[in-house]
């Protein structure tokens, strides 16, 4: 087996990969550098539990700002829409093949 020293750890990790591969991965998930980190910290101190201790450390009262109902469900709603990607569309032309004989066919 590879000639790994310590071979009972091997199980633990590939047991406790799943709620990370679960939760990250998927059809049609795409996450840049910083989500993916964002979100890996987040699972990580829910499996740990201690998530509310490390939320309580990066955000200090002071520094916290308070939405009411209306704004934050607009800030919500805005978060989840989809932004339109410009695209080029449809590209429309014709294939021609010259055959032996000098006739075009298309």
């Amino acid at each position: 087996m590879r000639n790994l020293k310590v071979t009972k750890a091997i199980g633990s990790c590939e047991s406790n990969h799943r709620k990370y591969t679960y939760r990250v991965k998927g059809q049609g998930k795409y996450w840049s550098e910083a989500g993916a980190e964002g979100m890996l910290r987040i699972l990580t101190c829910i499996k740990n539990r201690d998530l509310e201790q490390w939320l309580n450390i990066d955000f200090e009262a002071g520094k916290l700002i308070s939405l009411d109902h209306k704004k934050l469900l607009a800030a919500t709603r805005d978060s989840l829409k989809r932004r339109h990607e410009i695209h080029v569309g449809i590209q429309h032309g014709a294939l021609i093949a010259e055959v032996v004989g000098g006739k075009l066919f298309s």
